[in-house]
């Protein structure tokens, strides 16, 4: 599962940072990266991002599971990296955000099944997705100066702070308690995702710096965390 999500997670990352404008931008948010720390050049990364395409989906099939998520996470990095899918709407930034986030979870589950995913699940993996699509935005709170200066349209920018920061306490704590209604989850499957839920919401209305809203970001990935094994606490009522 860690080598799965790895050589999948390289080639996104490669491709993501090695355009003139995200390295002028690393340069100035994010210098410790190897392109802008001059570690990497752009054409040895260009390279290393097309041989980081085959070589994952090789792993995948070499691990059992999830190469058709590994194609799509290649089609949906080159759409988000390449043709400036990431940049030119939030809408379908934060889309191709939860199609990434739930490819990884979906491939890496095939590989912990070593089958292909129950028809059951399928309904879960969309609402994660929704999820995600909804309230991932969270990740471009810090990153607004650097998002501006590259013309993204992220909805931070669009929107306006105030917004974006109501419309995460919103759906995250909306989802901190839907998802666990979902699985007829017990008292543990509500108490972590809400209570971690509320917390990323707290923060986001109160803690406002970039530096506090990078440790929200990492706050809400561990809610997501939380998200994902919900279907660990389902409640099943067996009639005999």
């Amino acid at each position: 599962m860690f080598a799965y999500t790895w050589f999948n997670l390289l080639g996104f990352t490669v491709n993501n940072q090695r355009h003139p404008g995200s390295v002028a931008e690393d340069k100035l948010n994010k210098p410790w990266r190897p392109i802008a720390a001059g570690r990497l050049t752009p054409s040895q990364a260009h390279t290393l991002g097309l041989l980081s395409i085959p070589t994952a989906l090789a792993v995948s099939a070499f691990v059992g599971g999830g190469v058709l998520q590994s194609a799509l996470l290649a089609i949906f990095g080159t759409i988000y990296n390449d043709f400036g899918g990431g940049d030119g709407h939030w809408l379908i930034r934060n889309l191709l955000n939860a199609a990434g986030f739930t490819s990884f979870a979906s491939g890496t589950l095939e590989v912990a099944l070593q089958t292909s995913l129950p028809r059951s699940i399928i309904p879960w993996i969309f609402l994660i997705a929704l999820v995600v699509g909804t309230s991932v935005h969270v990740q471009d709170m810090y990153d607004q100066p650097g998002d501006a200066a590259a013309g993204r349209r992220t909805l931070p920018l669009v929107i306006g702070d105030e917004m974006a920061r109501w419309s995460i306490a919103v759906v995250v704590t909306a989802w901190s308690i839907l998802c666990p209604v979902y699985w007829s989850s017990g008292m543990v499957g509500y108490l972590v995702p809400l209570g971690l839920g509320i917390w990323v919401s707290w923060r986001s209305l109160t803690r406002r710096t970039v530096k506090e809203d990078r440790t929200t970001f990492r706050i809400y990935n561990a809610w997501l965390v939380a998200l994902y094994a919900l279907p660990m606490t389902y409640q099943c009522t067996v009639s005999v």
